[in-house]
């Protein structure tokens, strides 16, 4: 997308006589946008992974919570058949 992004500016630039177009710098222009779309593309696909350690966290404290929660009521359980004795 970035190369047709670029090439549709070129081509409208060279549409002008005045316009000078240096193809080393152009180049050197095409290349640092393809870095930042690889760039963008991994940040991309590390939030996708991060959002899926997230989402695991999340499901591990739920568990953790029912656990717990099962626990206490086993414990006042045993306390009210302790008070009762």
């Amino acid at each position: 997308m970035a190369y047709k992004i670029a090439r549709s500016e070129i081509e409208a630039s060279s549409m002008r006589e005045e316009t000078k177009l240096d193809p080393s710098q152009l180049k050197a222009r095409i290349l640092e946008i393809e870095r930042e779309l690889d760039a963008m593309k991994a940040i991309k696909t590390a939030l996708k992974g991060a959002a899926k350690g997230i989402g695991k966290a999340e499901d591990s404290l739920k568990e953790m919570e029912a656990s717990i929660r099962e626990i206490t009521r086993e414990i006042l359980f045993m306390i009210k058949q302790g008070d009762t004795s």
